[in-house]
């Protein structure tokens, strides 16, 4: 089967309405963290690409506080 070409796909992520201008937003995808940065909540929701293969469990994290977990299905 040789190498497996990972999958894009856009996870939403809703950012908090609550007076912070920016927060750290983690996203893990299988446990595995793939995007750690600042973004500007004046955005109100950003869509961040990830990658994976199959189905993967995707945590979003916002200033450290689990906010969200999705099932994503990459594919194969």
């Amino acid at each position: 089967s040789g190498n497996v070409t990972p999958v894009y796909q856009n996870v939403k992520v809703e950012l908090p309405n609550d007076g912070r201008e920016t927060v750290q937003v983690k996203i893990l995808v299988g446990g595995e963290v793939q995007y750690d940065r600042p973004v500007d909540t004046i955005l109100q929701v950003s869509m961040i690409p990830v990658y994976g293969n199959g189905v993967q469990e995707v945590q979003i994290y916002i200033d450290g506080v689990l906010t969200s977990t999705q099932t994503v299905d990459f594919g194969s």
